[in-house]
């Protein structure tokens, strides 16, 4: 959704996201977090009007994603930081919670990354003064860990699989994202690399 009066633009999403690779899916952070990463870049734009693949996995979240916006992603998201380039933090966001994996983005993911920040400050800060368990850090964690676990518990944030653009209604079950990646099949090696191949959103049947 882009503002009228900022014309930068705002998400809302959370969404439990599963990660393939070479057709397998996989449940492990290591496969997981390098795929929501390098699909946050694809997302954060610009792309070229001749990568096809780039631009059918874009409009494919656009169409499921009400917030998210299609130009955006060819043209490239705006940089929120004075002087500098726009990367995918500023607007994506992987976490993990509870063993469910999900990839956020707008106000939550610049909410938590904010928060997640102060955690490092603090701990900086307890380790420099040499104080061990601050309660600073504890509180910090608290606020943190408080914050994502109300985002996860928000159903209204969650995607389905339609929605009407004129009345921003939603429709349908709630959907996971799908991230299909494709490896050069070397795993557990020091050159193993994978690319976003597609994406996908499927129903959630439990």
């Amino acid at each position: 959704m882009i503002s009228a009066l900022n014309n930068s633009p705002t998400f809302t999403s959370v969404i439990p996201v599963r990660v393939k690779v070479d057709g397998k899916e996989s449940y492990s952070e290591y496969f997981i977090r390098p795929a929501c990463r390098k699909l946050s870049a694809i997302l954060l734009g610009p792309t070229h009007k001749d990568d096809t693949k780039k631009l059918e996995i874009i409009s494919t979240f656009a169409k499921i994603d009400p917030d998210y916006n299609f130009n955006r992603g060819v043209s490239g998201h705006p940089k929120i930081r004075f002087n500098k380039r726009p990367v995918p933090s500023d607007y994506f966001r992987y976490v993990v919670q509870k063993f469910q994996h999900y990839f956020m983005t707008g106000p939550q993911a610049e909410t938590l990354k904010k928060l997640g920040k102060q955690v490092g400050n603090e701990k900086y800060a307890g380790k420099t003064l040499e104080i061990d368990n601050s309660l600073d850090v504890e509180v910090a964690k608290d606020n943190y860990w408080k914050t994502l676990r109300n985002y996860v518990k928000n159903k209204i944030h969650r995607l389905t699989e339609s929605y009407d653009p004129k009345t921003e209604i939603k429709f349908g079950k709630p959907v996971s994202l799908v991230i299909n990646m494709k490896s050069n099949g070397k795993y557990g090696q020091s050159n193993f690399k994978m690319d976003v191949d597609s994406i996908s959103f499927e129903p959630i049947t439990t």
